[in-house]
């Protein structure tokens, strides 16, 4: 059964949220079959936004998870887990837990509020209201774990940065990897376990870049990048 519903009138479209973790996609005229049906929630989706401005649909479940979903080619772009401190009390999302303004998605649950920032895109897919820039030193390499689903990046900076695709957000980040010296080179092993980084100064570093651990130091190469 529905849990839950949004309508755009300036877009004539009806989106709904379902007990069985489903969102349905309708064209409110032709109520018999819904135009499209899109899935990556594991409980009851409780709330639904429609987004005119992102071209977006927001959807939040009962297990704290908010979904932003393509409105035209209906695939996931991104997704994040709410953590409300819920402590001993049963969270309370009331009658509409999702809220929009223009740069924003709110979250409620009982006394609190989460909140994030949005990018808004323009006619020419510029996106402006967001930050793009992920470090502060030029990158020498942005490299893909198929093992782990993350990409690994690093630079001048000598920092390591290790960020979820699904989810956008950066969960390990390690610094002063080779000193004061740039990372010139960086590469993952075969079993997509382990990054390698070379730095200018020539030595050679095998890390864990799970955890930023340091497991070998290679620094047969003095003198040369």
């Amino acid at each position: 059964g529905v849990s839950c519903f949004d309508f755009s009138h300036k877009l004539d479209i009806l989106v709904t949220g379902s007990i069985d973790h489903l969102i349905h996609v309708w064209n409110p005229y032709v109520p018999g079959k819904a135009i499209a049906t899109m899935s990556g929630h594991t409980s009851t989706v409780i709330a639904v936004l429609l987004s005119n401005q992102l071209n977006a649909i927001f959807s939040y479940s009962q297990d704290e998870v908010l979904m932003c979903w393509d409105l035209y080619e209906h695939t996931l772009l991104q997704y994040v887990t709410v953590r409300f401190p819920f402590s001993q009390r049963l969270p309370d999302y009331g009658p509409r837990p999702l809220y929009h303004s223009s740069s924003s998605i709110m979250v409620t649950c009982n006394e609190h509020i989460a909140e994030y920032q949005l990018g808004i895109t323009d006619h020419i897919g510029t996106v402006s209201g967001w930050n793009i820039t992920t470090q502060k030193h030029p990158l020498c390499a942005a490299l893909y774990s198929s093992c782990f689903h993350q990409v690994v990046v690093g630079g001048e900076g000598s920092e390591v940065n290790v960020w979820d695709v699904d989810s956008g957000e950066m969960v390990v980040q390690f610094g002063d990897c080779h000193g004061s010296n740039e990372i010139t080179a960086m590469a993952i092993d075969a079993s997509g376990r382990r990054l390698i980084t070379g730095s200018r100064k020539g030595d050679i570093k095998v890390w864990n870049f799970l955890s930023g651990e340091c497991q070998k130091n290679l620094d047969w190469f003095k003198g040369g990048q």
